[in-house]
């Protein structure tokens, strides 16, 4: 019998378009609200990708 974790993963995308998804973050949720060091790396890589 396989055990899972409790953990939640976080992943930040956006689409480009209807066969494209881009993943900008992802990690592992420890508390209900998101980092807000997590918001911005996810941001500063959508501006990385859009510039």
């Amino acid at each position: 019998m396989s055990q899972y974790s409790k953990d939640n993963a976080q992943i930040f995308y956006i689409t480009e378009n209807q066969n494209t998804i881009i993943l900008l973050h992802g990690f592992i949720k420890k508390t209900k609200k998101t980092p807000s060091k997590e918001i911005a790396i996810t941001f500063k890589r959508y501006k990385d990708i859009i510039d």
